[in-house]
């Protein structure tokens, strides 16, 4: 169960989402860390998120990558991740490569017994919907039943029952979370895959055990692609 920062010596220019995520996959592996515990469905619950700015075409500069885990093994892993090793080549163009940066250790923001936390995201969150059968993403929060989804999520990939009660911030919901935020996730097929995704100041409610998953492992879909990053807000 950690949260850890690469801090760039220089920054990243990317496109696409899934560059990143090949790149962390490789310095995970590089360090160790089984590939059943990093991909797949079985998987351990893990996301990242970035800083930086995104430019007009899908041009993203990202400063730092934070990586974020509710797992205790792949947690230990996170400890040792060589900044060196976090790189990759994509046939799409894109080529990161954190050799020079720092990893540190973030804080987690706990005290014993809390059973509410107030978020915000550093990655905006996914959550899927249905119409005629047909499955798309959410584009706005209104009328979406968020402690039902992300309970859900969170239950699937912890193997356990989650439990959590989600209120949005009703200004957050009615301006951030009114339109989506599009992502560039991938190249397919020579188009580009953009999801749209959402953002907005959540509090969240339950036991301490489920925010601190929630926290760490992240919330809605996606999340090792980058998706539904928590961040704590004072």
């Amino acid at each position: 169960m950690q949260r850890v920062t690469i801090d760039l010596s220089r920054p990243l220019r990317l496109r696409y989402r899934d560059s990143l995520h090949a790149a962390l996959v490789s310095g995970l592996r590089a360090g160790g860390a089984p590939e059943a515990l990093v991909i797949g469905l079985a998987a351990a619950p893990w996301t990242f998120a970035t800083t930086g700015i995104s430019y007009p075409g899908g041009m993203t500069v990202i400063r730092s990558v934070t990586l974020s885990t509710s797992d205790p093994t792949l947690g230990a892993h996170l400890l040792k991740l060589d900044p060196a090793t976090v790189r990759h080549i994509s046939t799409n163009g894109d080529k990161p490569d954190c050799a020079g940066g720092t990893l540190r250790v973030d804080p987690l923001p706990f005290l014993p017994g809390q059973d509410s936390l107030t978020v915000g995201f550093a990655s905006p969150f996914l959550i899927s919907v249905r119409e005629a059968a047909i499955k798309s993403y959410a584009r706005a929060i209104a009328g979406l039943d968020l402690s039902a989804a992300f309970s859900a999520g969170l239950s699937r990939r912890l193997h356990r029952e989650v439990r959590l009660s989600v209120a949005p911030d009703r200004l957050s919901a009615a301006t951030d979370g009114a339109r989506p935020i599009l992502v560039r996730v991938r190249k397919s097929g020579g188009r580009d895959l953009i999801l749209p995704a959402l953002s907005a100041v959540l509090t969240l409610h339950g036991p301490p055990a489920d925010l601190r998953d929630a926290y760490l492992g992240g919330l809605g879909e996606k999340t090792r692609y980058g998706f539904g990053c928590p961040l704590v807000l004072a």
